[in-house]
């Protein structure tokens, strides 16, 4: 039984590690953040393209080696926030649930940095809305 408990549980790790992405961390920690609408994007996903998240990405348009994502539940976002097309700006409290982080090389024969580019993801629940502005 410990055997099989110790070959289960390298295997594991090995597929980590080939992966190139860290366990989730589950270190839950409360922070304010405040974004304008061009900043969240929304991810679909599956063959029937339904909305899955909404990702807050700050200074995503400027070229970094480590990126960070503010992952939000779509439909608990639009209940709590509001549709993100319509957002101008929004100060948000927030609790971070889980943390999870991966590394790439980029794309093959484009500039990137020495030891790839590192994603952050935080896996969030919104707390409460501080403040919110609206498009016109």
């Amino acid at each position: 039984m410990k055997k099989l408990l110790f070959i289960t549980l390298f295997s594991a790790a090995v597929s980590l590690f080939a992966l190139d992405i860290n366990v989730f961390s589950s270190d839950s920690k409360t922070e304010t953040i405040e974004f304008n609408g061009n900043s969240l994007e929304i991810k679909y996903k599956g063959k029937n393209k339904y909305p899955k998240y909404v990702i807050y990405s700050p200074d995503s348009h400027i070229m970094r080696s480590h990126y960070h994502y503010y992952m939000f539940r779509y439909k608990k976002f639009i209940k709590i926030v509001g549709n993100p097309k319509e957002i101008q700006s929004a100060k948000i409290e927030i609790k971070i649930n889980n943390t999870k982080s991966s590394t790439d090389s980029g794309v093959k024969g484009g500039a990137s940095p020495q030891g790839g580019f590192r994603r952050t993801y935080y896996y969030c629940t919104i707390i409460k809305v501080i403040e919110i502005k609206k498009k016109e």
